[in-house]
């Protein structure tokens, strides 16, 4: 499970600066799946 700052980040990156899931995931080094899993969620709980 990731950590609540690298949730952010990637929701940040990817639905408020427009990056990719690919670009963003190698930033993070986890796998594109997990990148997009976290980038569609609407609320984090």
């Amino acid at each position: 499970m990731l950590q609540v700052v690298e949730i952010n980040y990637i929701r940040h990156e990817v639905n408020h600066k427009g990056r990719s899931n690919k670009e963003v995931a190698e930033s993070v080094n986890h796998d594109q799946r997990t990148v997009k899993k976290y980038a569609d969620l609407e609320e984090f709980p």
